[in-house]
């Protein structure tokens, strides 16, 4: 995984360094925490990640009832969505993760959406942060 990590640094130019959060022993959110009404919404991290963190390597499953329905992640206040990270569920109740690189800003937030009808399990956790 430190292959990945090292490409990524040097893609996003970050000099600083990871940070490998550690041995996490739930889900920091799940499908409770996601309000799913096809609109962006604003995810606070400022609980998790230290200031000056200027991206975030983010673990992501998502499941639904219904076949290509989307969560996704942005930088916060990011106006278009070509630039975003988006998960499909590929069929009805397959459960599909991965895991994500999403900017944050100086407030440590992040934006998502998801679709209004059908997830039965929206589970995110912040395994770590680029400073």
């Amino acid at each position: 995984m430190q292959w990945l990590i090292d490409i990524i640094k040097e893609w996003i130019g970050l000099n600083a360094g990871y940070f490998f959060r550690g041995d996490i022993s739930a889900w920091d959110f799940t499908l409770v925490d996601f309000v799913r009404d096809d609109n962006w919404h604003e995810l606070d991290l400022s609980a998790i990640v230290p200031e000056g963190a200027k991206a975030v390597l983010l673990k992501v499953v998502v499941e639904s009832v219904f076949e290509d329905k989307k969560f996704d992640l942005r930088a916060h206040g990011q106006i278009y969505n070509y630039n975003t990270c988006a998960i499909f569920t590929p069929k009805s109740s397959v459960r599909i993760g991965g895991v994500y690189l999403v900017p944050c800003d100086a407030d440590r937030k992040i934006d998502y959406e998801a679709y209004s009808t059908g997830f039965t399990t929206i589970n995110v956790i912040v395994v770590g942060w680029f400073l």
